[in-house]
Formats: structure tokens, sequence, C-alpha cells
């Protein structure tokens, strides 16, 4: 079984909730990674939004550790693993909040889902999801067919002509966090549709900014741009020069250059 498609990308609290009503129709769905990871992330929400975390205790530990266990494996892990230690600080400290985190991890969590959609069951000689071995570790048996989101970007990337999937299909795509592939696929010049990719690269790095690094984590921008040294294009070297320059003067932040692909427009103009 898999889940659903999202209701709604940008509002991932709705999808979440989505999942979770399907998942617990179906004791196999309600035994899931999935359903433990959703259920773990709304409790730690609901507890927030309801009482301001007055009621913390070590039940709330254990679900911020399972998160920690199983979603800190992918590329923003270390960023999400902070986010998981300030939920924790800020749960019996009423000067802490942790807000801005528990909207990233949620964002996570249903990023997660997303790019595993079969539902996984625990492992056998596991009776908890708590001790079970992280996803990565799991034999591929339990896990996503091969044809994977990744697979589908690419396909789309090199179709010629191709129009998007869907509306606000590059924000959906910034909030999947694939960096590595855009930076690929920017890169490639044998791509139909690298323009539409760096594009999406200055959307990233100009939202991160814009946001003061609440929508991604300095070190994960820092982390994407050295990943385009990798690649010898002018229009990269342009992209990471100006991220650079944006990062250390924030305030030069114009909308329509870094996340309306102005940038990217000019380029192609004057080429």
């Amino acid at each position: 079984m898999r889940l659903s498609k999202p209701i709604d990308r940008a509002d991932p609290v709705r999808t979440l909730r989505r999942w979770f009503d399907e998942l617990s129709q179906d004791w196999t769905g309600a035994a899931s990674l999935q359903h433990a990871l959703i259920d773990a992330i709304l409790t730690l929400r609901h507890t927030w939004e309801k009482d301001g975390w007055c009621n913390w205790g070590e039940d709330y530990v254990e679900l911020v550790d399972l998160l920690a266990r199983h979603l800190t494996t992918g590329q923003a892990g270390q960023r999400t693993l902070r986010d998981l230690s300030m939920v924790k600080l800020a749960g019996p400290d009423e000067e802490l909040s942790a807000t801005d985190e528990l909207d990233r991890l949620t964002k996570d969590v249903m990023i997660w889902c997303e790019q595993h959609p079969v539902w996984i069951q625990l492992p056998e000689g596991f009776h908890f999801w708590d001790d079970a071995p992280p996803v990565s570790t799991v034999p591929p048996t339990v896990t996503e067919p091969a044809s994977s989101l990744r697979d589908e970007i690419r396909a789309w990337a090199f179709t010629k002509g191709a129009k998007e999937p869907e509306q606000d299909w590059d924000l959906q795509l910034a909030n999947l966090r694939e960096y590595d592939l855009y930076v690929e696929l920017a890169a490639d010049a044998d791509c139909p549709n690298a323009d539409y990719f760096l594009r999406l690269l200055y959307l990233i790095v100009g939202d991160a900014v814009r946001t003061s690094y609440r929508s991604e984590s300095a070190e994960i921008v820092q982390q994407l741009l050295g990943r385009s040294r990798e690649y010898a294009d002018l229009r990269m070297d342009r992209w990471r020069a100006r991220s650079l320059e944006l990062m250390r003067s924030p305030d030069a932040f114009v909308y329509e250059d870094w996340c309306a692909g102005q940038y990217v427009m000019r380029d192609l103009k004057s080429s």
C-alpha cells in the first residue's frame, strides 16, 4: 500500500493529517513507520499549540528521539537534528518556543513520507520503531520501488517543451530539497529544462536569505553552493558568486531577481 499524493504541499499539517487518517484505517498502515512519524510530529505540535509545552514529559522526549532516529539520515540531516535538539530544550523551558523549528520539522516529515510512499513495516525481530533501524538500513524489499521521485524529476527535466506538472511546482521542488539533483540538472548543457532548475536554485537561496534562513539553514545553503563547484559552468559560477554576495549583504535582496527568475532571463539575453 502507498500514501496518496499530498493534498497541499504549502500546508504540511493538512497533508499529514490526511495521511494519518488514511493510515489509521488499516492495521498495517497504523503499524507503519509513516504513521509513527506523522503521529510524533502532530502530537508535538498539538501539545505546543494547546498548552505551550506546560505538560512536557518523558513521552514527548521519546517522540523527539523517534524523529531523530529516522529523519536525520538525509541531506538536511544535521539541520533536522539541531531543530529536534531545540524542541527538546524548549519543552521544559518556558522561555523557549521552537516554533520555527517545529514548522521545519513538520515539513521534513511530509517530505520524508512523500519520498517513502510505500508503507514501511517493522523489520523482523523488532517490536517498536523506537529501536528499529533507520529506513536507510532497512532491506530494500520493505522500502519504496526503485522508481523514485528523483527519477520522475529527472525524466521531466529531459522532456523538451515539458510543462509544469502542477501549479507552483518550483515551490514544491524547493520543499523537497533534492538539491544535489537540481544542481546537476541546472549545470547540464544537454538538459532541455536546465534554465528551470537554475531559476529554482536562485529561488532556494533567495528565499533562505529573505526569511533569515527559516526556509533553509545557512549551512545547507553553503553546502549547496559548494556542490556547484563540481561543475564547470559559467552560469553556475554566476549563481554561486551572486549567492555568496547576497549572504554577505542580505539587504541587497530583490524579489524579482531571486524568486521570479529575472537573473536567469537577463543572463540569457546577454549571452
